[in-house]
C-alpha cells in the first residue's frame, strides 16, 4: 500500500471457459489488527488471465495507520 491509501493488487484465474466477474475485497488493518478500513472494486476476466487493479481506501486520510492489507476475491 502506498501513502495516498491504494492498494495493487494482482487478480489472476485458472483454467476454464468464458470469463467471470470476481468481487475484490481489501481489507486495512492497524498493528493491533483492528480494521481502520475497507475497499472493494469489481474485474472480469476469462480463463487463464490476469490483471493488476489499484483500490483505494475509502479514507485514504488514515493510510499512515495502516500496517497490514489482506485481499479478497470471489466469483
Amino acid at each position: 500500500m502506498d501513502t495516498k491509501g491504494i492498494s495493487t493488487v494482482r487478480v489472476s484465474t485458472g483454467a476454464g471457459s468464458g470469463s467471470h466477474s470476481y468481487r475484490v475485497t481489501v481489507s486495512f488493518y492497524d498493528a493491533a489488527g483492528a480494521t481502520v478500513d475497507q475497499a472493494s472494486t469489481s474485474v472480469t476476466l476469462g480463463s487463464n488471465a490476469s490483471r493488476s487493479l489499484d483500490v483505494k481506501m475509502s479514507r485514504p486520510a488514515i493510510a499512515s495507520r495502516v500496517s497490514r492489507c489482506a485481499v479478497q476475491a470471489t466469483a
